[in-house]
């Protein structure tokens, strides 16, 4: 066996491991009754053989670090056992409250300039939702090493000879029976565990190693053009001109926030969750298959801004390039003799918004930091009650009424954690919330009750622009930044993870109340960067030639949407007429008939193998023209 002098360090060195094994298990069982929480379909047998083998790579690690310190170093091993036990217990407490908030792990992708006021964001919410078992397990971790701190030297002993008798056979079987009861990947439906059952620790490593580009999906002949050719492969056809006059409207962006295309028309109790978008649309164009590319607020906004898909590298501008060179939505407008002004009722130091767009030539910007109330109050820990932000616009909006105006607006409501304090607004009672039969159903019901809230905010800023006669000349944009996903498909909660439909797929209409006197349904597929090319031609106002999108109200031929996200492993997707293909970046291919199966449950891709190759190989040009887009521009981002 060890030589007599390796003993000692051999016994100290799996006491240690004993106590790092008990903080995994006792992190194990806390993150399974938060996954229990939301699932209770949820099954111990089927978590611990998923996670089994990353917890043992992860304590086969802590060991040889461990014991080879001892071998080297004599004095100062309480204070490396300290330095490696505070840490990763720290990091399972935050990956357990993370989860609890937004039931998946922390994305490294999500750090960046802006980190900072973000972190308090998830703070914010963390009070609102962490239960306490959380908090209590960063006492039981201390707990815990405090008592290993003092155990008496005799112990270690006994302690070795259940490591050797015990602990080992156990671990020997807990493998075995890891890789042979581990169900199929198909049988993972309900909850999701593909992420939570990664070791915290080797999941946040992983996740900060740069990715090898995915060259299956990169690899072909294109030339890197500057436009993506996104016309339509399945829907032929010709979009008409509209026939609509151009002229130098007022524009307004209206960027409402986390919502799919699916709750337009839903009714509570026979209550309309949305009646003020509903009413909107009678005297609008109205896009029913629109779709945002990433969904991500922050990219969002990138995408619109300036009619450009993201670079396909787990890269979010503005955080990680704020100076990108392309011409932004208020910078082309004020070029062209508008006033222009941006308005949020949360924090625009958030993923770096405000460095983005501090040099953009916007003549007003006015977040919670410098809003002026008037009466209205914080009503969620990072945001203003997003009615505040209408005095700023409409005084801002009838000043210099001999020059046109461009506004973005960016109310906060209805994203996570759904609260608002007027009970007044709630389609869902606190009594029904209450009765709810889980946290997935309660959850979503706030949603509902904060979504109706932010239709009500907006019929109140276009009630008091109608008021101060600034509606005669002017058009609104109005759509969802992204979705939300309700668990709608394994996993799927909040919006970043997935392109399903609740994730991407997001209401969008150009209002103008005296310009349309009806409701015009557009008869193809729009994409959010199509925003700004269709607004520039409202106005007379030429294209940039870096443009990715086109003008909706020109002619043209019928369009696919193109819409991806990297938040755990990358998926892209193609929405062209009723077609809806996925591909993931393991292979996995998901094509739906979304005029039969609007729900995307029914995977159809083993029956169309031809479609789906149409797809395949345009997504693979699209990764292809991306990589040449930017890196012919030599930006920061590549």
């Amino acid at each position: 066996m060890f030589a007599e002098k390796y003993r000692n360090k051999f016994v100290r060195a799996s006491k240690f491991l004993l106590l790092c094994a008990s903080a995994v298990f006792a992190f194990r069982i806390i993150l399974f009754g938060l996954i229990s929480a939301s699932f209770s379909d949820a099954d111990f047998a089927v978590y611990f053989s998923k996670s089994i083998l990353y917890d043992l790579v992860f304590l086969a690690c802590v060991f040889i670090i461990t014991f080879s310190f001892m071998l080297v170093f004599k004095k100062k091993i309480r204070l490396f056992e300290a330095f490696l036990f505070i840490p990763f217990s720290l990091v399972f407490v935050f990956y357990a409250g993370y989860y609890s908030v937004f039931e998946k792990y922390f994305q490294i992708s999500a750090l960046g300039e802006g980190l900072s006021t973000y972190s308090n964001e998830i703070m914010n919410s963390a009070l609102h939702e962490i239960g306490t078992g959380v908090y209590l397990s960063l006492i039981l971790f201390v707990l815990m090493f405090a008592v290993y701190c003092f155990t008496i030297k005799r112990i270690e002993r006994m302690l070795y000879s259940l490591i050797l008798y015990f602990i080992l056979p156990l671990l020997f079987f807990g493998i075995t029976f890891g890789l042979v009861s581990a169900p199929k990947e198909d049988l993972f439906e309900n909850p999701d565990y593909g992420t939570v059952s990664k070791n915290p620790v080797i999941f946040l490593a992983s996740s900060m190693m740069k990715k090898p580009e995915d060259e299956s999906l990169i690899k072909n002949d294109s030339k890197g053009e500057l436009f993506l050719n996104s016309e339509s492969i399945n829907e032929p056809g010709i979009v008409p001109d509209l026939n609509i006059r151009r002229k130098k409207y007022n524009i307004i962006f209206y960027f409402f926030e986390s919502t799919a295309q699916n709750y337009i028309g839903m009714k509570v109790d026979g209550k309309p969750v949305m009646p003020v978008w509903e009413k909107l649309s009678q005297n609008s164009i109205s896009f029913k298959r629109h779709y945002a590319h990433y969904p991500l607020s922050v990219n969002a906004l990138y995408n619109v801004f300036t009619s450009a898909y993201n670079p396909l590298k787990k890269m979010w501008i503005p955080m990680h390039d704020s100076k990108i060179p392309f011409k932004s939505a208020p910078e082309i407008f004020k070029e062209n003799g508008y006033r222009t002004a941006l308005l949020h009722s949360g924090d625009l130091r958030n993923f770096n918004h405000i460095g983005y767009l501090k040099d953009r030539k916007i003549d007003i910007i006015r977040d919670i930091k410098t809003l002026e109330p008037g009466g209205y109050k914080v009503i969620t820990p990072y945001s203003l009650d997003d009615r505040a932000m209408i005095k700023p616009l409409v005084d801002f909006s009838g000043k210099e009424k001999d020059k046109p105006f461009f506004a973005a607006i960016f109310p906060l409501l209805p994203h996570h954690p759904y609260t608002f304090p007027f009970k007044e607004f709630y389609l869902y009672s606190e009594n029904q919330i209450a009765k709810a039969s889980g946290k997935k159903e309660k959850t979503w019901m706030q949603y509902v009750n904060s979504l109706h809230f932010s239709d009500y905010c907006l019929g109140e800023l276009i009630d008091s622009l109608d008021k101060g006669g600034l509606l005669e000349d002017t058009l609104i944009f109005i759509f969802a930044d992204h979705g939300e996903a309700f668990y709608q498909h394994p996993g799927n909660y909040l919006h970043a993870i997935h392109v399903y439909d609740e994730n991407v797929h997001v209401p969008f209409i150009i209002y103008g109340k005296n310009i349309f006197k009806r409701r015009i349904e557009y008869p193809g597929v729009s994409s959010h960067v199509d925003i700004l090319p269709t607004a520039l031609d409202f106005a007379g106002i030429k294209q940039e030639d870096n443009f990715q999108g086109i003008s909706l109200i020109s002619k043209h031929k019928k369009r696919m949407a193109f819409s991806y996200t990297d938040w755990d492993e990358i998926k892209r997707s193609v929405r062209d007429g009723k077609w809806k293909y996925i591909l993931s970046d393991n292979g996995k291919e998901e094509l739906y008939d979304t005029d039969a199966d609007a729900l995307e449950k029914n995977n159809i891709a083993a029956e169309f193998p031809e479609i789906c190759g149409k797809y395949r190989d345009y997504l693979k040009k699209a990764g292809q023209h991306q990589q040449e887009y930017y890196k012919t521009r030599k930006f920061k981002t590549l």
